[in-house]
């Protein structure tokens, strides 16, 4: 301001203007220094300054993260990469020199700032190991957190410097191998901001090596050990000349060969030219095994076949052997006979067939004699040995020796056969072998004692040596079997068959003859019937003889005496209730007869029934029978019906079975039976009784309810049901005026209830104007302690009409709102 003179008050304007900044935005990696353009246009008072902020608002003064007198920052502590700041210029007083303005200066002014952002620092790392054949190309993952993608420069542990443009989280990175395995490490990292960084993240890169090997490229082989001077088993190993010795051979033309490599034999194999292939075994993944083959040659050294079969032994009865079949599987070739037993007729050749026929026993030498010379060292013959054996025989049977059961002898075996040779075996092979020992083997016996009836048959049998057939010869002795006899079971004289009728099943084979005996001394009618009936008990004896043997043949017949009456024990289960058909008899034990019994209930067919319930009051009759058809006289049982119990229930009210909402009712149960009888009572609902097990009791319902009661007794039960109405009267008393002078005269407004009132939840009253001068809650009715004096505040209020309202809640748990209005006189 210039001079001026003064009177009053004089307001000075804000000359001072920071000026403009500069409105592009400027940029910087987060570790460098941002230097804007100073503010033009700035107009400063003598005591002014100018300086720049770094601030986070374009506009005014925001958070100030650093001041400087040049517009050149850096990035601050508390501030945030990727974040757009502003350089705003500020000019006003700094009357204290110290560099910064006056913060009480009314006329301090500031720029709009410029916007600047520092970029954070792009960060790599390569996460993922590889590893390679050699020569082929690794592929490294790469982690990357910056803005946008990355430029990143990589060195090998071989000295190798790679160069990779553009590259995003996750991408993967490819290095050249050769046979070492290698080390990679970031050199530098640049993005698309020029922001630059370094990283310690190192990758390791295996590189293995593809196995080799060189093999030997042919061989030779015999494939028989008959001739030549080549082996017949080759080592594989051996043709291994370097390299991989870890890996396996391949047969991979399918010779036919023995063993496992590397030791193979070849006897056997067909000649010619074949294919092995080695595969290496040593390469590490990824590289793979290496294949490589060699040839092997199989030369043919096997000697003609001189292979004879054995021949079989013969017997001098006639045998005839081809020896044709047994040189089949040899190389042309003639037989002859070598060698001969002791004796004047041996056995004659005729080209391939050999005759035994009489010929004398033992053993014969067979050479065979190849037609062809065999290769050098070849075997030209074979012998083999056959044997010759004797003929023998068994003898004629005489006609077989027949004996009477029962009967003692020794039968001589070999005497019932003619011209047998001796020294032959015995065995029996009757169809029903003898028992007891009674066929000794070794003495060529038979004893007939005690050996059921039927044909013995006994075989003789002479064996020569193989292969002369064993001779046999058999022979047989007959017992003859007695009639049958058969007196039958075992009877009885019962209820249903006083008459029992003697003697079995009889299927004779020849004709015979019946006798019968007895203890009694009784004899049945007839007594040379099969079937002769009898009516007493004893024991009887038939006696059956044979009209062609004259055997005889008895057995015995018992007849018991079964007619026993039997005598039922009952017991009684009488009804439980009148009404019920509940009843039951129960038959606990029969005694006499013989078991197992039946029983006619009421004239029902007879069952084996013991058990018979839900039986009605009526006359019963019971009949048991044994097996024997005995019975025991009718046994009669009453079933009586039992006394009926009834209840009824008697309200003590005056008419129709009505109280008023309040009150209390009597009732009781009147019962058909004595009291004391009575087992139970049951009165329900139980929760509003005085006592629910009583004949008696005090009911308090608060709404019409219908009762009932059960009782029980001996297990039988009657019930009754009656409904007492509730009449819900509601008998409320409010006055309409009251005096509160104090004359002991209506100075108080209460409400009065009848009995059926509970309580009054709430009581409020108001004057003309809404306010509330008196409320009380949750207190009995017809109490004066809980009624409005006329008073609020202290003070009498004035003579009005004023408004009540009252929520009343009655004994059934129902509630009402009542109003009206109270006229206050003094």
């Amino acid at each position: 301001c210039g001079p001026y003179q003064l009177s009053g008050s004089h307001e000075c304007p804000c000359t001072t203007d920071a000026g403009s900044m500069d409105s592009n935005l400027a940029e910087a990696c987060e570790d460098e220094t941002i230097t804007v353009n100073p503010a033009t246009g700035a107009q400063l008072d003598p005591e002014d300054i100018l300086i720049y902020v770094l601030q986070d608002q374009p506009d005014g003064l925001g958070n100030v993260f650093d001041t400087s007198s040049t517009p050149s920052f850096a990035l601050q502590a508390g501030m945030s990469t990727n974040t757009t700041y502003y350089i705003a210029a500020m000019a006003g007083n700094d009357l204290d020199a110290d560099g910064q303005i006056d913060s009480n200066d009314p006329c301090i002014d500031i720029s709009d700032g410029q916007p600047v952002i520092w970029y954070s620092l792009p960060e790599a790392d390569l996460i993922s190991d590889a590893t390679v054949c050699e020569g082929e190309t690794a592929m490294i993952t790469v982690a990357v957190n910056a803005n946008s993608c990355i430029n990143l420069q990589v060195q090998t542990s071989a000295g190798d410097t790679l160069n990779f443009n553009c590259i995003n989280d996750g991408d993967q990175i490819a290095i050249p191998t050769a046979q070492d395995d290698l080390t990679l490490s970031i050199l530098g990292i640049s993005d698309d901001n020029n922001c630059q960084n370094t990283s310690a993240g190192t990758a390791q890169i295996t590189v293995n090596i593809t196995p080799e090997a060189s093999l030997t490229p042919t061989a030779s082989v015999c494939n028989s050990t008959d001739s030549g001077s080549l082996p017949t088993e080759l080592n594989f190993d051996d043709f291994i000349l370097s390299g991989d010795a870890t890996g396996s051979w391949a047969n991979t033309d399918g010779a036919a060969i023995q063993g496992s490599f590397p030791l193979i034999s070849f006897e056997g194999a067909e000649p010619g030219d074949y294919t092995f292939t080695y595969t290496t075994g040593s390469a590490l993944p990824p590289c793979e095994n290496q294949s490589y083959t060699m040839t092997v040659t199989v030369e043919n050294c096997v000697c003609p076949s001189l292979e004879l079969s054995t021949p079989p032994d013969l017997c001098n009865g006639g045998d005839v052997l081809d020896l044709s079949g047994l040189s089949a599987n040899a190389a042309p070739g003639i037989w002859s006979i070598s060698s001969t037993p002791a004796g004047s007729s041996p056995a004659t050749l005729n080209g391939n067939m050999l005759d035994a026929t009489g010929a004398d026993a033992g053993t014969y030498q067979l050479t065979y004699t190849l037609t062809d010379a065999p290769p050098t060292g070849c075997p030209n013959q074979n012998t083999v040995s056959l044997s010759i054996s004797e003929e023998l025989s068994a003898g004629t049977p005489e006609p077989a020796p027949e004996f009477c059961f029962g009967e003692s002898q020794t039968v001589a075996l070999f005497a019932l056969l003619q011209g047998a040779d001796a020294g032959g075996s015995w065995e029996e092979i009757s169809q029903l072998p003898s028992s007891g020992n009674a066929f000794d083997a070794n003495a060529g016996t038979f004893q007939i004692d005690g050996q059921v009836p039927g044909t013995y048959r006994f075989r003789y049998t002479v064996t020569p040596e193989a292969p002369c057939q064993p001779e046999q010869a058999e022979v047989e002795v007959i017992i003859q079997d007695l009639p049958v006899a058969n007196a039958g079971a075992d009877l009885a004289l019962t209820c249903f068959e006083p008459v029992a009728t003697l003697g079995g099943d009889s299927n004779q084979s020849q004709p015979v003859s019946y006798a019968w005996t007895s203890d009694n001394g009784i004899l049945p009618e007839p007594p040379d019937a099969l079937h002769p009936e009898v009516s007493l008990p004893g024991t009887y004896t038939l006696t059956v003889t044979s009209l062609l043997t004259g055997c005889q043949a008895s057995d015995e017949v018992v007849v018991e005496d079964l007619q026993d009456t039997p005598q039922p024990s009952i017991t009684l289960i009488p009804i439980s209730c009148y009404g019920k058909d509940d009843g039951a008899i129960v038959i606990e034990n029969i005694e006499g007869g013989t078991p197992p019994y039946l029983v006619s209930f009421n004239g029902q067919p007879f069952s084996d029934q013991l058990y018979f319930t839900n039986l009605a009051p009526d006359v019963y009759s019971i009949i048991v029978q044994d097996v024997n058809g005995c019975q025991n006289e009718p046994l009669t049982i009453d079933m009586a019906q039992p006394q009926e119990l009834n209840v009824n229930i008697i309200a003590y009210v005056e008419a129709d079975n009505t109280i008023v909402l309040g009150d209390s009712v009597q009732l009781a149960a009147q019962v058909s039976i004595p009291m004391e009888e009575v087992d139970s009572i049951a009165w329900s609902p139980a929760d509003i009784m005085s006592c629910d097990t009583c004949f008696a009791t005090w009911a308090h319902p608060l709404e019409s309810t219908t009762f009932s009661v059960m009782v029980e007794s001996n297990g039988c039960t009657d019930s009754d049901q009656l409904t007492i109405a509730v009449r819900k009267n509601r008998p409320i008393y409010v006055p309409n005026a009251f005096s509160p002078n104090g004359d002991g005269n209506n100075d108080v407004f209460y409400i009065n209830a009848g009995p059926q009132v509970a309580k009054i939840r709430s009581f409020l009253i108001f004057n003309r104007w809404g306010e509330t001068v008196f409320q009380y809650y949750n207190f009995p009715p017809n109490d004066p302690a809980f009624g409005w004096d006329g008073r609020y505040r202290g003070q009498d209020v004035n003579p009005a009409v004023y408004v009540w309202y009252a929520e009343i809640e009655f004994l059934d748990g129902s509630s009402e709102l009542y109003k009206g209005d109270i006229i206050l006189v003094r």
